[in-house]
């Protein structure tokens, strides 16, 4: 964070910390070739876990207790006002609910010989999902955990992932549940097969179910990854009102993710939207985030984070430097605000585990947190405000200010123009531009215009430029604009290409014989581009073939197959030269000639 918490006289084990980021300020913050980020953490309160005296919403859980020790599996409310939090006292695991505004914190739950694991919080912080584990963190699939949902409010905590026929525990493991922002429904993971029922209620691998909340408690869960045998669904995350839920489709193929359509509260429609793991979507569900392998040069394979576009299927890599290029280190468990434009993830690099912010809007990209605990979690406000980690054994709370001052988008790949394949319809021929690599940002449209000597060539928009006799001898260039909206223009220019005449070649027999006076001298002209470097593509052969025989003068035009025919007049026999010469164009520069030796034998 750039400052190190201070433990004041008489603080409880475990307090919560509170720092500021703001937008403008020190820099102090780098990692790799990441621009630093700007964490002026000037504002570093303790907030003491022992209830004081404050404003506070109606809690029906009892009184204030202390912050326990050892907090862990966080998670925070859509404006940060509420947090909830597994911890530890006396030796009991327990649910907890803390208000960072005043400073009280309230024990929800209580689990023997279990720990309370996997908090998800709802927008109002009213309810919280968690899972009752019997094994410890970081020790895989545990199965006896059970889902429950607390009503923060009530002071009630129903089993959510029990036997659909009597209510008891289920006979398989359930976890990592995910609430809705409004708190109507819940979904989680489950290998039980006596929650749902299906044809492939007994068949091996996991399921993504979904139930709805009420004031009477949670309805019995529905299935909603497809009924398929032998395929592990897990890892849910769900939109503000659970129209949309997307997991992942775990097989011998790899890992897959898949979105669930409930709109209207109907019968879900599954898709499989792209390749990854850990998606988590955005409140709005117009957006998921979700991690991939990526491969680098060296064979370096990392894990990147990348944020979706649905409405598109348009993706943009999230963890990168502010310039664009890939952080060092692998990025995990991405989070998004209400509309998918801030992306919360871990880095964890050799000197430990970062939490960084990416606004995939506007391409900044900050370190919030350094020395994180990433076995407890972290999350990410839906209003995009407030971060929540662990840290030194102590729940951090980290208010982040919008960028104010942003630059132009970067170009980390300047244009390229080459000569292209592509033939030509006139008698020029055709320029290609490879475009810029911008850095990515979600929103994006490109502008592209052909420069002629620096000015405009009007109507030249495209990937493609056919060069006329006005480009000859003169500099072609691309300029690519990047508009994003609320942010200046971003402009990339490429390197000029020098227009000149292609080359020539003339292919003609150098000997000929024939045993008819009436001869047809059949000649052929081929182009090589005249640039500096060869590459395929040149103007459409052209011109014409001149022969000159004795005092006669012959000339005929190339066709754009390279081939010229000339009906020589009738000759004596015995030998002749010719002279065979090619007379070239704006477009193609004369060849070499050529002396061709006839023979015309006597006929019999």
């Amino acid at each position: 964070m750039g400052v190190d918490p201070m433990r004041l006289p008489g603080d409880p084990v475990g307090p919560v910390w509170t720092s500021r980021v703001h937008s403008s300020g020190e820099v102090n913050a780098c990692v790799g070739r990441l621009t630093c980020a700007v964490t002026t953490a000037l504002v570093v309160t303790v907030l003491p876990g022992l209830a004081a005296a404050g404003a506070g919403a109606a809690h029906a859980a009892g009184t204030p207790v202390e912050v326990p020790s050892g907090p862990s599996d966080l998670s925070v409310s859509a404006d940060g006002r509420w947090i909830a939090f597994a911890g530890d006292e006396g030796g009991s695991s327990g649910l907890y609910r803390y208000d960072p505004v005043s400073g009280q914190a309230w024990r929800l739950a209580s689990v023997d010989g279990a720990v309370v694991a996997e908090t998800s919080i709802s927008g109002d912080g009213r309810f919280i999902a968690w899972a009752r584990r019997t094994a410890a963190r970081g020790q895989g699939w545990d199965p006896s955990s059970q889902v429950y949902v607390t009503d923060a409010e009530a002071g009630t905590t129903w089993l959510v992932s029990g036997d659909r026929v009597d209510g008891s525990a289920g006979n398989e493991g359930s976890a990592q549940p995910q609430v809705s922002d409004d708190g109507s429904h819940v979904v989680f993971t489950t290998r039980a097969t006596d929650v749902v029922e299906g044809p492939y209620a007994a068949a091996p691998g996991s399921d993504v179910v979904v139930a709805s909340l009420g004031a009477q408690g949670p309805s019995q869960p529905r299935l909603v990854s497809a009924e398929e045998a032998g395929v592990d669904f897990s890892e849910p995350t769900v939109d503000a009102d659970a129209d949309r839920i997307a997991f992942t489709r775990s097989s011998v193929g790899g890992s897959r993710i898949v979105l669930a359509d409930r709109a209207a509260g109907g019968p879900a429609s599954l898709a499989e939207v792209a390749v990854g793991s850990a998606p988590a979507l955005s409140a709005d569900g117009s957006s998921l985030a979700l991690v991939r392998t990526q491969s680098q040069p060296g064979g370096v394979v990392r894990s990147a984070t990348y944020v979706r576009t649905l409405a598109t299927g348009s993706e943009v890599q999230a963890d990168v430097e502010d310039k664009g290029w890939p952080l060092r280190g692998d990025s995990a468990a991405p989070v998004l605000d209400r509309d998918g434009g801030s992306v919360l993830f871990a880095l964890a690099g050799a000197e430990g585990t970062e939490l960084v912010e990416r606004d995939v809007d506007l391409g900044t990209t900050r370190v919030l947190a350094r020395g994180v605990d990433p076995s407890a979690g972290h999350d990410l406000s839906t209003d995009g405000a407030h971060v929540v980690h662990v840290g030194d054994g102590a729940v951090w709370v980290v208010d982040v200010d919008r960028p104010s001052e942003v630059g132009a988008p970067n170009a980390m790949w300047n244009p390229l123009v080459q000569r292209a394949s592509t033939p030509a319809r006139g008698r020029g021929y055709v320029l290609r531009v490879d475009p810029a690599v911008w850095e990515p940002l979600r929103t994006s449209r490109v502008e592209r215009q052909w420069l002629r000597n620096g000015r405009p060539i009007r109507g030249a928009t495209g990937l493609t430029y056919e060069i006329t006799a006005a480009d000859l001898g003169r500099e072609i260039k691309v300029r690519e604009r990047l508009r994003v909206p609320g942010l200046p223009v971003g402009v990339a220019t490429s390197r000029g290409y020098k227009v000149k005449p292609d080359l020539a070649r003339l292919l003609a027999p150098a000997r000929l014989r024939v045993g008819a006076a009436r001869v047809t001298l059949r000649v052929r002209v081929r182009t090589l581009p005249g640039s500096e470097t060869y590459v395929k593509g040149a103007a459409a052969p052209q011109g014409t073939v001149r022969v000159v025989v004795g005092r006669r003068v012959l000339h005929a035009t190339v066709g754009r197959d390279g081939w010229a025919r000339l009906m020589l007049p009738r000759m004596r026999p015995g030998r002749h030269q010719l002279r065979v010469q090619h007379v070239g164009t704006a477009y193609v520069r004369a060849a070499a000639p050529k002396r061709v030796s006839l023979l015309v034998r006597q006929r019999r």
